[in-house]
């Protein structure tokens, strides 16, 4: 089971400054001011450049400052700390900029000023926001709602609505949040404030998001753009940028989140918005996080962090930190992941979030899920649970709800677990979640596996099978066809210009004859001119007259052709043209085919990682064996993400059983077959008590299953099994196995190899004759090695040959007389040598125990 990664959606506080002039206009004004005019003009610099670059805005702001000090005026002071808090806020230097709003509120004790009051409580909610000190937030913002009704300021009003919601927002309250934003919406309209508007589209988007409801917080978000478009203000396009990369992020087009948030960040790194820029950071990070792209999504996420802890933004570092947890569980560092996770609790905790302790809870719940410590689990995605059914977030609710099947099923409740599947199912379907989809559809699996319901847990399953291959298929033609369009439009560009050579080379030629033509013109006048002395050249003159003629006519049907010959280069030269628009075209739509396809690989690889998840909760737990035989190992290597191999142990005070498949082929389609042999042998082996009996029973309980889901007996699946029963009181071994041996080693260097019978578990000739037992006594220091075909099928890199039974059980011998944990390591290094550069044909199954009775 995988754990979540979340986003940090942007939330944004109105401020009280508005943009009503350019800056450069206002800048002109400077060389011409003197006195106080000079303190007017620089804060009303800060004020435009608050929505052009926060750098620039804070350092008008405090030359403002400093020239208001020395005219000692107590109004002109009050509004430049006022914007120099503003300011640093914006950049994020929340410590300065509480001192500046602390310096104002002490002049405002002197001197009232209701006005400036409601900008220093703005000024010192913003920043207490930020900090995730909510309370003293709410408190400033109530302060200011009783100023702005007593000087009837309609704008100030709806700036405190609008604020309050933002802190709700924070505190995983949404309902209220929206009733004032849309308090403050209305009181916008009246007034026809664009800007002001646009905040509370933005707001309300991201409360209707945050429900799930996208298709509502795109119509708002949308909204919101065009309006702050209209204003021109920078700083809520980045917001609001930033906020619609979420939504495709959440709905699975990466490609097209990515292009928003890097619009965002654009903006956000010119206004030099270090809020702004961390926020973005951090979900681009998710986005290669989801690509599984691990060292790029943690350089992210490490920028990020940077930011956010400069500005002591602990809600934000806590959700980075919990990302990073994410990570180093998703590449199976499951220490690490604890240790992030516990971190980013701790840390959410103190500050109170809600958001964020539903996402670590949820987190903390999967790891120990992963772990098979189920009581900690369900503790914990409980917790997330209560939070996330308080706030309402139903994304979070719907993943939330598939842990929990998952845990309930692992535990026995498939009753509950169902529930659980149906209420995620319902909520995916309803907000269009695709990946919350095909969760649900592998959830569905588990349960029905665990409910002994094979086909319906086959048909689940299966259908995975199909989509995947039908999306490699996609992939390699689409691929296929990328290149085939390249190679046809380099080709076509070879042609045309190829082809506008020859057109120069057919003009300049025609050139050539028209000057021949103008040099015998000349010739004729200078002969004609001297007929009257040189009579005797009249018949030189008649006949090179008649070859002009002759010359002329070749010319001009020569010319004709080539005009010709032109116009129809230039008429395959347009469409040579054309086609090459046309594969230019197509060649784009193949790289978003390609794109997608590569976006749909992820997904499925995450499913498929998924399913292993299942499968690894059905299978025996290696810890179990190693405990109970004190000496013992797995070797489990799958030829992909999930195996076709299994193996099964179980005990009680008289017998011990240790049994390991091999079901035919590998990935997807074997792994289902191996659950589905687990599920049968588990429940088998408590109603038999020898091995050939349990044999007979899982061979007729297996055809059957799979007769229910083909509808025929026509079946090529089936399973090779070796399945050993040791008897504690007589310390004797009854075997019988399925084309699988099992081998002995003893203290004294012999080797025994029990062989099996020749037909697997499933269809066969020989599917009426019954399975054979054979029995061996145990002495004192006897191990045991049961093994699948991967390792002794497996060629090498250099002659191609098979290893062989004979050279494994030599592998054996060869370590016999260490430790099996020593073992292990020895026999992983004898295949990854003998393999050396050849592709791994088939999954790897070998166990190894210790008999010390």
């Amino acid at each position: 089971m995988r754990i979540v990664v979340f986003t940090y959606c942007l939330l944004f506080s109105f401020g009280l400054f508005s943009q009503t002039e350019r800056a450069d206009s206002i800048q002109n004004l400077l060389g011409h001011s003197q006195g106080k005019e000079k303190v007017n003009i620089y804060l009303k610099l800060a004020e435009e450049y608050a929505n052009i670059n926060f750098e620039k805005a804070l350092d008008y702001a405090q030359k403002g400052l400093s020239l208001a000090r020395k005219f000692k005026d107590s109004r002109l002071i009050k509004e430049a700390l006022n914007s120099c808090s503003y300011c640093c806020y914006n950049l994020g230097e929340y410590e300065k900029g509480l001192d500046y709003s602390e310096e104002s509120e002490k002049l405002l004790k002197k001197h009232p000023e209701p006005d400036q009051q409601i900008t220093v409580n703005n000024n010192f909610g913003l920043i207490f926001t930020e900090l995730g000190k909510y309370e003293l937030a709410l408190f400033r913002y109530k302060q200011n709602i009783i100023i702005a009704n007593n000087i009837n300021s309609s704008e100030d009003l709806s700036v405190s609505y609008s604020n309050i919601g933002i802190v709700y927002e924070y505190l995983g309250e949404p309902d209220t949040a929206l009733v004032y934003y849309f308090k403050a919406l209305e009181i916008d309209k009246k007034s026809k404030d664009i800007r002001g508007q646009a905040f509370c589209y933005n707001s309300i988007g991201i409360i209707y998001e945050f429900k799930g409801n996208y298709d509502d917080a795109m119509r708002y978000y949308e909204k919101s753009i065009q309006l702050f478009t209209q204003c021109n203000y920078k700083i809520g396009i980045e917001s609001v940028l930033h906020n619609c990369g979420i939504i495709f992020t959440v709905r699975g087009d990466y490609k097209r989140a990515i292009e928003y948030y890097n619009r965002s960040l654009a903006i956000a790194e010119e206004l030099g918005s270090k809020e702004g820029i961390a926020a973005t950071l951090v979900n681009i990070g998710e986005v290669y996080s989801f690509w599984r792209k691990f060292d790029e999504a943690l350089a992210y996420y490490k920028k990020s962090l940077a930011l956010n802890h400069e500005m002591g933004r602990t809600d934000a570092e806590a959700l980075i930190i919990m990302n990073i947890g994410s990570i180093f569980d998703r590449r199976g560092f499951s220490d690490s992941a604890f240790y992030y996770m516990e971190k980013a609790r701790e840390m959410y905790e103190k500050i109170n979030s809600f958001e964020g302790r539903a996402g670590v809870y949820h987190n903390l719940g999967t790891l120990y899920l992963n772990r098979k410590e189920y009581d900690k689990a369900k503790t914990y995605l409980h917790k997330s649970e209560e939070v996330l059914i308080k706030t309402g977030e139903r994304r979070g609710l719907g993943i939330l709800f598939i842990s929990l099947s998952e845990v309930y099923a692992s535990t026995g409740d498939y009753k509950k677990a169902l529930e659980y599947v149906d209420k995620s199912a319902e909520i995916s379907d309803r907000i269009e979640n695709r990946k919350g989809q095909k969760n649900v559809t592998l959830a569905y699996s588990f349960i029905y596996f665990k409910m002994e319901e094979y086909e319906k847990a086959f048909g689940y399953l299966v259908d995975y099978g199909h989509w995947k291959d039908s999306v490699f298929n996609a992939e390699s033609t689409k691929q296929f066809s990328e290149l085939r369009a390249i190679y046809e439009s380099e080709k076509r560009d070879k042609e045309i210009t190829l082809l506008n050579n020859n057109i120069e080379l057919q003009n300049l030629s025609i050139n050539n004859e028209k000057s021949i033509e103008n040099r015998y013109r000349i010739i004729l006048a200078f002969i004609l001119g001297g007929l009257l002395v040189f009579s005797a050249f009249a018949v030189f003159i008649i006949r090179l007259n008649r070859q002009k003629r002759i010359l002329n006519k070749a010319l001009a049907i020569q010319n004709e052709e080539l005009m010709q010959q032109k116009e129809e280069i230039v008429s395959q030269r347009d469409e040579i043209e054309a086609q090459r628009d046309l594969m230019t075209e197509q060649r784009d739509i193949a790289n978003e085919q390609k794109d997608l396809i590569e976006h749909q690989n992820i997904e499925i690889t995450d499913s498929i990682r998924y399913t292993r998840g299942i499968q690894n909760a059905l299978l025996g737990s290696e810890n179990d064996m190693i405990s109970y035989f004190e000496d013992a190992f797995i070797i489990n290597l799958p030829k992909e993400i999930v195996s076709g191999d299994f193996y099964l142990f179980s005990s009680n005070e008289r017998n011990s059983v240790l049994a390991l498949g091999d079901a035919t082929g590998h990935g997807v389609p074997a792994a289902f077959l191996c659950m589905l042999g687990t599920a049968l042998l588990n429940d088998i082996i408590k109603q038999f008590d020898m091995p050939d009996k349990i044999l007979n029973e899982f061979r007729r309980k297996f055809i059957e299953a799979l007769e229910r889901k083909e509808g025929n007996t026509e079946q090529r699946d089936g399973i090779d099994l070796a399945l050993v029963m040791i008897n504690h009181e007589t310390r004797e071994i009854y075997y019988s196995g399925a084309k699988r041996p099992v081998i002995i080693t003893r203290k004294n260097g012999e080797t025994l190899v029990l062989n099996p019978d020749k037909m697997p578990i499933g269809m066969h000739r020989l599917v009426d004759q019954p399975f054979t037992m054979k029995t061996e006594k145990i002495l004192p220091g006897d191990t045991l090695y049961l093994f699948s075909d991967g390792m002794t099928d497996q060629f090498d890199s250099e002659n191609k040959t098979k290893m062989g039974l004979e050279r494994f059980k030599s592998a054996i011998e060869h370590y016999s007389d260490i430790p099996l944990s020593d073992q292990k390591s020895g026999l992983i290094k004898f295949y990854n040598e003998w393999k050396g550069d050849y592709k791994q044909i088939d999954d790897v199954l070998v166990a190894g125990v210790k008999l010390n009775f």
